[in-house]
Formats: C-alpha cells, sequence, structure tokens
C-alpha cells in the first residue's frame, strides 16, 4: 500500500485521481451515516450495524460517528447555520461614515445638511453614491 503522502501526492498531479479520491469519501461517509442507522436500531454487524446490545455504548457510538461525519462534511452532514436579524427577520446593516465638512464643497455641504434633516425627521433617505 502506498503512504498517504504517496497518494496526496499523486492527487495533486493527476485531477481525475484527485476527484476519484473525493468520491469515494463521499461514498465512504454515507456508509457510515448508513451504518450507524443501522446500529441506533439495534442491528448486529450481521445485520449492517454495530449495536453491542448496550444502549448507552450504541449511543456514544452513534453521537461519536455523527460528530466525525460532521466536521469530515459539513455541508451534508453538520448543523445548518442560518443568519437572521431580530425575531428571526432580515439582518440589518448600519453604515457610518466619517465625513469632514471643511473638505465638502458648498453645493455638497448644503446636500449633507438636507440629508441630515431628513433623517432626523425619520424620512426615507436614499444615499446611493453616483457612479
Amino acid at each position: 500500500m502506498p503512504s498517504p503522502w504517496t497518494v496526496g501526492s499523486w492527487a495533486q498531479k493527476l485531477p481525475d485521481l484527485s476527484s476519484a479520491i473525493a468520491r469515494a469519501r463521499e461514498i465512504g461517509w454515507d456508509s457510515i451515516a448508513w451504518r450507524l442507522r443501522a446500529t441506533a436500531r439495534g442491528k448486529t454487524e450481521e445485520e449492517g450495524g454495530e449495536s453491542s446490545g448496550d444502549a448507552q455504548r450504541d449511543r456514544l457510538i452513534v453521537d461519536t460517528d455523527l460528530k466525525l461525519l460532521a466536521k469530515w462534511d459539513p455541508k451534508r452532514y453538520g448543523d445548518r447555520m442560518a443568519l437572521t436579524g431580530a425575531e428571526g427577520g432580515a439582518i440589518q446593516h448600519e453604515f457610518r461614515a466619517v465625513v469632514d465638512p471643511a473638505r465638502l464643497s458648498a453645493e455638497e455641504r448644503d446636500a449633507l445638511r438636507e440629508l441630515l434633516e431628513r433623517a432626523a425627521a425619520d424620512e426615507a433617505v436614499d444615499v446611493t453614491p453616483d457612479e
């Protein structure tokens, strides 16, 4: 058997081999998941599981392998993470920019003053920059 380093070297040089290894890993992880389902149902090795007959031990086997699967392939076996804002709504973005009015032209200062007045009055403000 070649060492893992040798196989890794081959995979770097041969994209088809790299893809085959990745697919083999996925198939292996799916096999582990199916075996865990059988173990959780009390199936023995002959029946496709690893049940020891001891519920506590079987739970440890299942929990340990599930945690490993979540680390190895988080997209398929990890917990789904969803980012939400307050009360499950959309995430609110707040942008703050520091503006030195002394560096603005008279026209830009007037526009800034109007913008601040409208914001203070709680009016909708469009601050899309000009391209």
